[in-house]
């Protein structure tokens, strides 16, 4: 990751994108998309608002593209990512990556590796 190099911008279309993908019967295009986003973001510092890049990464991960471009050039799924900003919001998460678990344990992806390994230990034990 190249946390130095991102370029921060809006990634509200590339969430509508992502709804998309988790429609879609074959759920492992959800996953390879939100894993060419992450990659797209944090190591290729790629610009995710603009059209052309989020309709390229989208058919990389099995999308067609006529449809994603009818997601951008329209509304759809609008009301979903803004429900998921306001759950976020009302849970207190404020940066992405962020993990929950079971509901009940939360875990900013911002922290070291090591420390992120103790608290799944931790919670692990508890559920033991």
């Amino acid at each position: 990751m190249h946390y130095d190099k991102s370029r921060y911008t809006n990634t509200f279309d590339a969430h509508r994108v992502t709804k998309l993908a988790q429609s879609k019967t074959d759920k492992k295009i959800a996953d390879k998309l939100q894993e060419r986003l992450f990659k797209a973001y944090f190591t290729d510092s790629l610009e995710l608002a603009d059209y052309e890049t989020l309709i390229k990464l989208a058919s990389e991960s099995g999308l067609e593209e006529s449809k994603v471009k009818d997601v951008l050039l329209s509304e759809k799924y609008s009301d979903e990512v803004r429900a998921d900003e306001s759950e976020a919001f009302h849970s207190g998460i404020q940066a992405v990556p962020f993990f929950v678990i079971n509901n009940e344990y939360a875990i900013p992806g911002a922290l070291a590796v090591k420390q992120i390994e103790k608290i799944l230990l931790r919670v692990i034990d508890i559920y033991r």
